[in-house]
């Protein structure tokens, strides 16, 4: 008996059990197998029916396999882009800061300057921007963009009961006076007195 005759004698039982023959067609069915079988001229197979048992799980096991796998990377690859997304907005939103802290202070510096030529400090930090014959060279203090934060805003000098008491400031990303502790997050309040951060007697 060949490899085709019992496969299909196989078939025969499975869709018996299943329910698919009735006993008398798998006797009816399983006669002309064996009858093909016989004469040499089995042919492509049994044709009672379309359906078959299943005959190699691996090859399912391995389908499944192609299937997740890509499925799998894809989730774990799109869960590391977010998360190589969200590093990145937090680089870029602390370089903001940073940079702004930095404007600030250069802008004290500005304004010492200022104050040693003019004995009196400027009246806003748009003043540094005109063009000014005591200072060396002439020219203005500043350009424009030196006189705004990382939000686009316009940093402010805020003085205090002295005329030597004075801090250039930043209200942050909602240009709002909120505060300088760092649980404001982006709407964090930068002072050219006080460390990214700090509060009032740090720094």
């Amino acid at each position: 008996m060949n490899e085709e005759t019992v496969e299909a004698l196989k078939d025969l039982v499975y869709l018996r059990d299943s329910g698919a023959l009735s006993e008398e067609q798998f006797v009816e069915e399983k006669k002309k197998v064996l009858d093909r079988a016989a004469q040499g001229d089995f042919g492509s197979g049994v044709n009672v029916a379309k359906a078959k048992r299943p005959r190699n799980k691996l090859v399912l096991v391995l389908i499944l396999v192609l299937i997740l796998v890509p499925v799998t990377f894809l989730v774990l690859l799109a869960g590391g882009a977010l998360l190589v997304s969200n590093e990145i907005d937090d680089y870029i939103d602390e370089a903001k800061q940073e940079a702004t802290k930095a404007k600030c202070d250069n802008l004290e510096q500005i304004c010492v300057q200022y104050k040693r030529k003019h004995n009196n400090l400027p009246d806003s930090l748009e003043v540094l921007l005109e063009d000014d014959n005591r200072r060396a060279g002439g020219g203005a203090w500043c350009s424009e963009q030196d006189i705004y934060d990382a939000w686009e805003r316009p940093l402010q000098i805020l003085f205090g009961e002295r005329s030597s008491d004075f801090e250039v400031v930043s209200y942050g990303e909602n240009g709002d006076e909120d505060g300088y502790e760092r649980d404001w997050g982006l709407d964090m309040d930068i002072s050219s007195k006080l460390p990214l951060g700090g509060t009032i007697g740090d720094g």
